[in-house]
């Protein structure tokens, strides 16, 4: 019986990396990074960070697992139900962080705000996806944008710096119009991330 290591993702198109914002938050002569422009300040510290290709971003709303391919259609179905219950919506990626702290941090990430919709998918699929024995978040789901992983220690503060610096700076607006089944293949140089299924968020926007 084959499985495949599967997670629920909102996919972040590479147009939205290299979107610009105008921003004085910064500096008054200078805008706001991009996405893009953040993963590329992040490469330049060295191998001690790996950062995310702008192809790979996605924000994770739920992790399978190892799962069975008899069991994909009705994690889909799972999916479907719930697209079918939410509206399109906007969200806005502002501010760089790190988990668990900038002690010693183990993964950076952009900040989401506008994510109530985001925190009730999340919530809901959880639920949903109980019923097919996938265990239940236990805490309540906080969505971030991953730009790098860090393999060893830093040995100076740029990273500090920088999360400082940026932490109250918007740096693009996505439109979330899809939920995706995505698989996670385990590499030498990394996990890459291949899209398998989508389903639309088919919910009339009320106009509120």
């Amino acid at each position: 019986m084959g499985t495949r290591r599967l997670f629920i993702a909102v996919p972040v198109p590479p147009a939205v990396a290299s979107l610009r914002i105008p921003s004085t938050e910064v500096s008054a002569s200078a805008p706001a990074p991009t996405i893009s422009d953040l993963i590329a300040t992040l490469s330049s510290f060295g191998p001690s960070l790996r950062t995310v290709s702008v192809e790979q971003l996605h924000l994770t709303l739920k992790f399978l697992g190892d799962v069975t391919d008899e069991l994909r259609p009705e994690i889909l179905q799972t999916m479907s139900r719930i697209a079918d219950c939410e509206a399109k919506f906007s969200i806005h990626f502002r501010g760089l962080g790190a988990f668990p702290n900038l002690g010693q941090p183990s993964l950076v990430w952009a900040g989401v705000r506008d994510a109530e919709p985001l925190v009730r998918i999340a919530e809901t699929l959880s639920h949903g996806l109980a019923a097919l024995g996938f265990k239940p978040e236990p805490r309540r789901y906080r969505p971030h944008l991953t730009l790098a992983r860090v393999k060893q220690r830093l040995a100076d503060d740029r990273l500090k710096d920088l999360v400082t610096r940026l932490a109250e700076v918007e740096f693009a607006r996505c439109d979330v119009t899809e939920l995706t089944l995505m698989e996670s293949q385990l590499t030498s140089s990394g996990p890459v991330y291949n899209i398998l299924e989508s389903v639309v968020l088919s919910r009339p926007d009320d106009g509120h």
